[in-house]
């Protein structure tokens, strides 16, 4: 089957190498080259966690997770900088938040390892100002992944299953007629495109440099703006932290990424507040896009015979190669978009 996957980033080229694994001849169209900085698959880190206080999530991770490892064997010792780094995740909060207790109750039913830590001894094991009233949930199976990494990766072991790249936008209804089945990964761009119900905006995540190395789990705090952050690179004494509520809304189309200054003096109160910086500076300041939708979930379909999605909302990188595998059995009819009623919608 000849099949055209339109958006090289994360979902398309997850989906991309599904195919071209299961012996498909596919094609990929980007109008930017593989790893560019104009979506929101670039950067050196994202998360990978099956916390969530929606079992559903954390459930579509049990099988996701696993994805990682063997794209892991496939790829990583391969690659300056890895791809899957497993050093745990941390939620932290007060037990008795929604947040917090429903996390616990997703990982606990579907058993998921997971550890429930005291404030006190996630503050000594740590190195974070978790305060006594609070806990840590810690999932061992949990980490980052490096994101270019992973994309450039994936493409690249799709290219050697015999996928072709070609580097120019192609409207995705155009290609039908031209091949078998047409995949559509657009990103922020599936609001025009695809009438999806979501806002573009532009986020700003910075690397602070904390005068020292901090080597802890990657974390989220359980506040209004979710802060959440990496451990800082070997022999480095920065770390990246970020917000996940949404920032400035952006048209995809403007080449320019304006970073958001709320959420700069944010991450820098987080810093004096959780890792004790009297006077933390900013190192490097980042932007990326986000598209949300209300509810944070995912949206997938089939329109005119292009199977589209759009795995939004801040935390989609994560479920990259399950994403890529649902979206090859839909080309394949084995399975449907509807059969996830939940993304099948608008």
């Amino acid at each position: 089957m000849r099949v055209a996957v339109v958006g090289a980033g994360i979902m398309g080229a997850s989906a991309a190498l599904a195919l071209a694994d299961r012996g498909h001849q596919v094609t990929i169209y980007d109008r930017h080259p593989p790893g560019h900085d104009r979506g929101s698959s670039h950067g050196r880190s994202r998360i990978v966690r099956a916390a969530y206080p929606d079992p559903f999530f954390t459930e579509i991770m049990v099988e996701g997770h696993p994805m990682w490892r063997d794209l892991q064997d496939r790829i990583g010792h391969q690659i300056e900088g890895g791809l899957l780094h497993e050093v745990g995740l941390i939620l932290f909060g007060r037990p008795d938040s929604a947040m917090v207790a429903d996390t616990i109750r997703s990982l606990r039913d579907l058993d998921v390892p997971h550890e429930v830590v005291p404030g006190d001894r996630a503050r000594d094991q740590w190195g974070l100002e978790i305060r006594s009233e609070e806990v840590a949930v810690l999932t061992p199976e949990a980490g980052w992944v490096h994101a270019a990494n992973a994309v450039a990766g994936t493409i690249d072991l799709a290219m050697q299953q015999g996928a072709i790249f070609i580097q120019e936008a192609a409207d995705p209804r155009a290609l039908i007629g031209q091949f078998d089945r047409v995949v559509a990964c657009v990103g922020a761009w599936a609001r025009e495109m695809f009438g999806v119900d979501a806002t573009v905006t532009c986020q700003t995540v910075a690397y602070v440099d904390l005068g020292r190395s901090w080597r802890g789990p990657v974390y989220i705090e359980d506040s209004p703006d979710f802060v959440y952050g990496f451990p800082g690179e070997r022999g480095s004494t920065t770390v990246k932290v970020g917000v996940h509520t949404p920032g400035l809304l952006i048209d995809p189309h403007k080449e320019t990424r304006p970073q958001n200054d709320a959420m700069i003096e944010r991450i820098l109160q987080f810093a004096r507040e959780r890792f004790g910086v009297e006077n933390p500076e900013i190192d490097e300041v980042v932007t990326c896009l986000y598209t949300n939708t209300a509810d944070e979930d995912f949206r997938w379909g089939e329109d005119d015979g292009v199977i589209w999605a759009s795995p939004c909302s801040g935390h989609g990188f994560k479920f990259g190669p399950w994403i890529g595998a649902r979206l090859a059995d839909f080309a394949e009819g084995k399975r449907s978009p509807a059969d996830w009623p939940r993304f099948n919608r608008r």
